[in-house]
């Protein structure tokens, strides 16, 4: 089953908190091969959508991390699970992922 853990380190934290929030990230760690293989054919230009638990789904624009800044239209989305990691910084969060095709 795809899987992956998410996190929020304290460095993002600051850094985002200086007036570069379009540049927080969530960065993803211990990446099941299965999925490793599909994150492994993103570019700058070949984004694809990133279905959380079966219900959260962000642009992954990058092959470490899930930036703001790709998410202009899901801000709301991607607000709300960076404050839930930024809790607890550097915790990973272990949850169930696929990659789909962006529908924006």
């Amino acid at each position: 089953m795809p899987q992956l853990s998410l996190l929020v380190t304290a460095a993002e934290i600051q850094y985002a908190g200086t007036g570069r929030q379009k540049e927080q990230q969530i960065a993803l760690r211990a990446v099941s091969p299965d999925l490793a293989a599909e994150i492994a054919t993103i570019t700058g230009k070949t984004r694809r959508e990133l279905l959380i638990g079966g219900c959260i789904a962000l642009v992954l624009g990058d092959r470490s991390a899930i930036w703001r800044a790709h998410n202009e239209e899901r801000t709301a989305d991607f607000d709300a699970l960076f404050a839930l990691l930024a809790r607890r910084p550097g915790q990973e969060m272990r949850v169930l992922a696929e990659l789909v095709e962006t529908s924006s």
